[in-house]
């Protein structure tokens, strides 16, 4: 198996670290938001004006962006990880090594394409003519 050249893994850290910065700030925002008076006020603001389903699905619009920025910065800090460990660009699930072209647009990527296709599949994600 080859090793990621020195100055793509160079390139690739530095995309990650980027993203991850991007993400805490969009994190610290909508935790913010959520926090704040005049969200919190926006469900009774809405009920008052018999909108109480608008008010329910800002929301859960606003957790489900949360729920996805965590998952990112997560996978993103997983890929840290392996960078460290020495087991970046290995797909966790078959061993392969990960295509350097996927990395590049996925570099949070834990598993090669064929792998990932079939958890998608298996959790429902793909409809199963793929």
């Amino acid at each position: 198996m080859k090793k990621i050249p020195e100055a793509e893994r160079f390139q690739l850290t530095a995309r990650i670290h980027a993203r991850l910065a991007v993400l805490r700030n969009e994190l610290r925002e909508g935790l913010h938001q959520r926090e704040s008076v005049d969200v919190r006020a926006l469900p009774n603001h809405f009920e008052e004006t018999g909108e109480e389903a608008l008010a329910n699905l800002d929301a859960a619009i606003g957790i489900a962006e949360l729920q996805r920025d965590i998952g990112e910065f997560n996978a993103l800090r997983g890929a840290l990880h392996r960078l460290t460990e020495g087991t970046y660009g290995i797909c966790e699930k078959c061993g392969v090594q990960i295509p350097l072209s996927r990395l590049c647009v996925q570099p949070e990527a834990a598993r090669c394409v064929a792998c990932q296709t079939t958890l998608e599949a298996d959790r429902g994600f793909l409809p199963s003519s793929l």
